[in-house]
């Protein structure tokens, strides 16, 4: 497998992942669902801090560890309203 076929894969399976992955807030929680990983990643929403948007994504520190989540301008804006409202 040459750079290019590498290139061109890694291409294809981020594509799925970012279009396919569901995000949705239950209650208190922060549920993440990805096609490649088969377990859920769910976040209690209190334990979530210095959440910063980008152009198409969305950035947050939870525990020890700074996840980016990459989304359509409209979800970025949702969720970032949703994480940082107070109350």
């Amino acid at each position: 497998m040459d750079y290019g076929d590498f290139f061109a894969l890694f291409i294809v399976v981020i594509s799925v992942q970012t279009v396919s992955r569901t995000v949705e807030i239950i209650g208190s929680e922060l549920i993440i669902n990805r096609v490649i990983k088969s377990n859920f990643t769910i976040l209690s929403i209190s334990k979530i801090k210095n959440v910063t948007q980008g152009k198409m994504s969305l950035s947050f520190d939870y525990g020890n560890k700074r996840y980016k989540l990459l989304m359509s301008r409209k979800s970025s804006d949702k969720l970032f309203k949703a994480l940082t409202k107070k109350g």
